[in-house]
């Protein structure tokens, strides 16, 4: 990496703006919690879709379509009976049919393990169409777990407070993680996750 660009990457910040940025997102958070019913899920393979269904899609896209899944397979017995053209029916309506094929094998997955969804980051990311933004997400937002949560709105906001440019790859750049990682409380994270997402 050349030096110049070595210095256009912000460091980390200093802690006492981490505390009040914590606190006023926990501040907002608190006022502007959205209630999309995933998160209050009944069953954790219910969340699990949600995450995957959630991928590069508006949460209030998703509403219509989680809402339809879980009619249609509401207890994990129903899920062996899934198929790519019951399941590509629901997700007609967000597009994006290469995602299709993986929530079908998810399914299966899912129905093999009886409606067990594993709570360890390794294994997650073993399922299918689980990558490490839904890993994360699941662990935080659905198991009460320590997790840091990186999507491009977590990217756009790191980049407005830092000044940094954003392209497609940022996401993935050392210092905007070491960043993501240092504002996530270990404490309420699933809180802060909520609030930032909402943000």
């Amino acid at each position: 990496m050349r030096s110049d660009e070595a210095r256009a990457q912000p460091g980390l910040l200093p802690p006492s703006d981490v505390t009040r940025i914590r606190r006023s997102l926990l501040r907002w958070g608190r006022s502007h919690y959205k209630q999309y019913p995933w998160r209050s899920a009944e069953h954790s393979w219910h969340a699990l879709i949600a995450e995957v269904l959630l991928q590069r899609t508006r949460a209030e896209s998703v509403v219509p379509v989680y809402s339809a899944f879980v009619d249609r397979y509401r207890e994990v017995g129903s899920l062996h009976d899934a198929t790519e053209e019951s399941i590509g029916e629901i997700m007609y309506p967000l597009g994006l049919r290469w995602r299709v094929p993986l929530v079908t094998s998810l399914c299966r997955d899912i129905s093999d393990r009886r409606g067990s969804v594993p709570s360890d980051y390794g294994e997650l990311l073993q399922l299918p169409g689980v990558g490490p933004y839904v890993a994360s997400a699941f662990l935080s937002l659905h198991c009460g777990r320590y997790a840091v949560i990186v999507d491009a709105n977590v990217v756009r906001f790191i980049c407005r407070l830092t000044g940094a440019q954003m392209d497609g790859e940022t996401g993935r750049k050392r210092w905007l993680l070491d960043i993501a990682e240092q504002l996530t409380p270990r404490r309420n994270t699933r809180t802060f996750n909520y609030a930032l997402l909402d943000f």
